[in-house]
């Protein structure tokens, strides 16, 4: 159970940890791929904010009770 508790708080971390990189580095100006590749860049902070998004709602899920949730985190399968 506590490695539960722990994959899920370690979940939500990361997915936060991913919007918050992103929006730092929009907001600062450093993504210089925006002027010189703009459509690949984009779809990459699309795919990772999907993976942030997904990282959040399995975290908190797991850590509600939601039977759904083991379909997000995968790791806690086995658990």
């Amino acid at each position: 159970m506590k490695v539960k508790k722990v994959a899920s708080v370690f979940s939500i971390f990361i997915g936060i940890a991913m919007i918050g990189l992103w929006t730092l580095l929009y907001f600062t100006g450093n993504i210089p791929e925006l002027t010189t590749d703009p459509m690949r860049i984009r779809m990459h902070i699309l795919a990772e904010t999907i993976t942030a998004v997904m990282l959040i709602l399995g975290g908190i899920g797991i850590l509600t009770g939601m039977k759904w949730a083991k379909e997000i985190n995968f790791y806690l399968w086995e658990c």
